[in-house]
């Protein structure tokens, strides 16, 4: 309603300016048209265009990561819904992480979340619970990389950052060349990240439209403790 009426007050205005100056011009001996000759484009008034960079293509956005964004907006549209809720910050990662537990997303919903803190400490998974702990910032992939410093730098400079690196696949025994994307929610301190495989990204290609998270399994009544910080090898 506000934006409505900011609208009609805007046209409003509008009319009023005009229908003075057309009232207003000819008894004072002048023609609108050059009247307000610095605002008015005439034949003696210079028109200034902004030169348009056309020399600097767009980056195309693969459609792989435009899905992986949209699966990170969502679940941090549920953390700012915890976020909201009066109880301390502990309160509310235990229900994140809970919630984590459950939610799943992707084409047949086979891919899950990882929550990290700023540091790029791991504080939540579903795949490799026995990585939750581990920090993350300095650890190499087999291909020497360090993803998770890549992840916090980008972060810091862009608000989301999207990487490449080697990465296990659940209940697999191999690292494969995967791609990760993740985003900051400042207030909790925490990055939120997924992971996916190379061999899946082509099923972004097809009309795959991440429009909701699918939810499987129950969240489970416990979570172990977050352990203290350790140097991932």
């Amino acid at each position: 309603m506000k934006n409505r009426t900011k609208q009609i007050g805007s046209a409003g205005l509008f009319a009023i300016f005009f229908s003075w100056v057309f009232a207003v011009a000819p008894g004072m001996g002048g023609d609108p048209a050059t009247l307000f000759s610095p605002f008015w484009t005439s034949k003696s008034a210079p028109i200034f265009l902004a030169k348009k960079d056309t020399d600097t293509p767009k980056k195309e956005i693969p459609t792989y990561e435009k899905a992986m964004r949209e699966a990170v907006n969502q679940f941090l549209a549920v953390v700012e819904s915890i976020d909201k809720k009066n109880q301390p910050k502990e309160w509310k990662l235990q229900q994140i992480f809970q919630f984590n537990q459950s939610v799943r997303w992707g084409p047949d919903a086979q891919f899950t979340y990882y929550i990290f803190d700023e540091q790029m400490r791991l504080l939540d998974c579903v795949d490799f619970r026995q990585f939750v702990g581990k920090d993350f910032y300095e650890w190499a992939d087999t291909s020497g990389r360090k993803p998770f410093q890549l992840l916090k730098k980008g972060i810091l400079e862009k608000g989301m950052e999207t990487v490449e690196l080697t990465w296990p696949m659940p209940k697999g025994q191999f690292p494969v060349p995967s791609k990760s994307h993740g985003q900051p929610y400042k207030s909790l301190h925490i990055t939120v990240t997924v992971i996916v495989p190379d061999q899946f990204l082509e099923a972004f290609e097809e009309p795959y439209r991440p429009n909701k998270l699918l939810l499987q399994g129950d969240p489970p009544g416990k979570r172990p403790k977050v352990k203290p910080a350790t140097k991932a090898k």
